[in-house]
């Protein structure tokens, strides 16, 4: 028999899976028992090294979504408004073409919620293949409450400028490119390509799956987009890396020499988690949230999402792409 129990050990919230032999009476053969359960934060999807010659280009008429999860406000405004300035000059003519989304999290005191903003920026950057550039700048006329994104996930319009992304790029705002790397942002991941693999900050967790992401459209539906809860810093990559594990799908990574990043941040992996205990913006139920992904991934992602667009604005049109700043109410 088996007997489930949850133990918390400090800030972590650990299941216990205990295995009794049991003794059938007739035969006095003990029961095989079954292998323990590995914790969710140790479910790693099998990963494959993505070469450059490997690369799938991108389809005519096509191009990449780039979206950035963003907050300016309190001490942090400043810093953080100076890295989208630098991340808007040098990124663009680098991995074009590209459309980029900037979610900006409504300052209203909560903690920032990286996971849930990326969501957002999905589904607007499924809005706009469904309206086309004029129409999105004004969806405001069409969609002046909350949206569900269930509801535009299950729509079939299609632009009449035939707007189409290929893949969609999950992006932190403080982490610059090398040019080397510019061919896995062009390229159609076959798996979760995680770019960000390159970063070194936290190449020493195996299990890593932050900074630079990239997903196909129906990759990212499988797995039910990222969870929504995560209120604060740490848990959204794990659950992301969690949900791609349980759907039999595996990680592409580019070789550790195929590029790097430059950190505006310049901060080391401790010097960020001091930053961050500082500032008091710890997600406290992160090791809760990674344990339960087997119950919660199905009904907590892009199906439960609903957001307010409180502002669009077009930044810029080019050759390269659109660049659109964006104000979400969560």
């Amino acid at each position: 028999m088996f007997f489930y129990t949850n133990m918390n050990v400090g800030k972590h919230s650990v299941e216990i899976t205990m295995h009794i032999s049991v003794m059938n009476t007739h035969s006095k053969t003990p029961v095989p028992v079954r292998k323990l359960h590995r914790r969710p934060r140790d479910l790693i999807p099998q990963i494959q090294v993505l070469l450059e010659e490997h690369l799938t280009a991108l389809p005519k008429q096509s191009a990449s979504a780039i979206i950035i999860p963003f907050r300016a406000s309190g001490d942090n405004a400043v810093v953080r408004n100076e890295q989208l300035a630098e991340f808007l000059n040098e990124v663009p003519k680098k991995v074009s073409p590209s459309d980029i989304y900037i979610v900006e999290q409504l300052a209203d005191g909560r903690r920032f919620n990286r996971g849930a903003l990326l969501n957002c920026g999905f589904v607007l950057a499924t809005l706009h293949e469904m309206k086309g550039d004029k129409s999105f700048l004004t969806m405001l006329d069409e969609y002046s409450g909350f949206i569900d994104a269930s509801e535009v996930l299950s729509m079939n319009e299609v632009s009449t400028d035939e707007k189409s992304h290929s893949h969609y790029i999950f992006h932190d705002v403080d982490l610059i490119p090398s040019d080397s790397l510019a061919p896995y942002y062009r390229a159609v991941p076959p798996e979760p390509l995680h770019i960000g693999w390159c970063w070194d900050r936290y190449r020493r967790f195996k299990g890593y799956f932050g900074g630079v992401v990239s997903m196909t459209r129906d990759q990212i539906v499988s797995v039910n987009g990222y969870g929504n809860d995560s209120w604060g810093w740490g848990a959204e990559d794990d659950v992301l890396r969690t949900r791609i594990y349980l759907n039999q799908q595996g990680i592409a990574r580019p070789a550790v020499n195929s590029g790097t990043f430059r950190d505006l941040e310049c901060m080391t992996y401790e010097e960020k988690k001091k930053s961050i205990a500082r500032a008091r913006e710890e997600n406290p139920i992160q090791w809760e949230q990674i344990a339960s992904v087997r119950e919660t991934w199905k009904s907590n992602g892009l199906c439960s999402l609903c957001f307010k667009v409180l502002s669009l604005r077009l930044l810029c049109s080019n050759r390269q792409g659109n660049v659109y700043r964006i104000i979400v109410q969560l």
